[in-house]
């Protein structure tokens, strides 16, 4: 499992290595909501990093400051 998990980190792209970086990063804390489909808690962090990463991009790439 480990080696395989591996293979697909080194062919990740290196514009994802941020994303998931951030994700094992906030994989588990106290308080977290897991149920069947996972950690929604983390899945939420990670997810809202991504988001305001992508809206930065868009107002930078606008012209804006962001």
């Amino acid at each position: 499992m480990r080696e395989r998990a591996l293979k697909l980190v080194e062919e990740l792209p290196e514009s994802r290595l941020e994303t998931l970086i951030e994700f094992l990063a906030s994989e588990q804390k106290p308080g977290d909501v897991i149920d069947e489909w996972g950690n929604l808690s983390a899945m939420t962090r990670a997810s809202t990093a991504r988001t305001m990463r992508r809206l930065e991009e868009q107002e930078q790439q606008a012209g804006h400051e962001p």
